[in-house]
């Protein structure tokens, strides 16, 4: 009997030192989530969560930014901040398969510089392909206020050209713009071909007429 009761007793305290233990890991684990959600500095964090960030583990450094920043403005607006650029940080790496906010500038500027290549090759082509050969501005025989701006266009490409939209410049006698205005046309334009676009202007003390082609399809 008294070995049943030893054996009880040895039991008992066997699962205090278990629960003990349970209680001290909880209380550590606590512990250290107080520490770094209160104790460290919101720069500590962000830290933090870019080294996590820059293993690629976008999911855990989102995980960490929820738990390490407040998103309340009222609360603490700085960390409401940082929280901001964390979560647009983690999810522009995570579109171009980056760690760090280093390797998306990189990333950027080289898509930067791609797009001015494509860009510049694109207004090469386009250069010199429709042309404005002529302008003119004739008085109407009905109206001594208004005359016929007429812009001829040569298409020098080897495709036909449906769309084309002009910007329109009025100078004074010192080559000063006075005004502009614009004007459009969609009538097919074959290779090789010319078209006139007119476009009525009043007359209202310019000296001279200019044009130039913004834009053709």
């Amino acid at each position: 009997m008294l070995n049943k009761i030893k054996n009880m007793l040895l039991r008992h305290k066997n699962n205090v030192s278990v629960i003990l233990i349970l209680f001290i890991a909880i209380g550590v684990a606590v512990a250290v989530q107080g520490y770094y959600k209160y104790k460290m500095t919101p720069e500590d964090k962000v830290k933090k969560i870019e080294d996590v960030l820059a293993k690629k583990d976008y999911n855990k450094a989102r995980n960490l930014t929820e738990k390490y920043l407040s998103g309340d403005e009222e609360e603490d607006y700085y960390e409401a901040s940082l929280k901001e650029y964390c979560t647009k940080l983690i999810n522009e790496c995570e579109d171009h398969s980056v760690g760090t906010k280093e390797e998306l500038n990189k990333y950027k500027s080289q898509e930067y510089a791609k797009k001015q290549v494509v860009k510049k090759v694109k207004q090469e082509e386009q250069q010199g392909k429709l042309e404005i050969i002529k302008i003119e501005a004739n008085q109407q025989n009905y109206s001594s206020k208004f005359c016929d701006v007429e812009i001829t266009v040569q298409n020098k490409t080897n495709k036909p050209i449906n769309y084309v939209k002009l910007n329109i410049f009025y100078f004074d006698e010192n080559k000063n713009i006075v005004s502009s205005d614009w004007t459009n046309d969609s009538s097919k334009i074959l290779p090789n071909a010319q078209q006139k676009i007119t476009k009525i202007a009043e007359m209202d003390g310019w000296k001279s007429v200019g044009a130039e082609i913004e834009y053709y399809k």
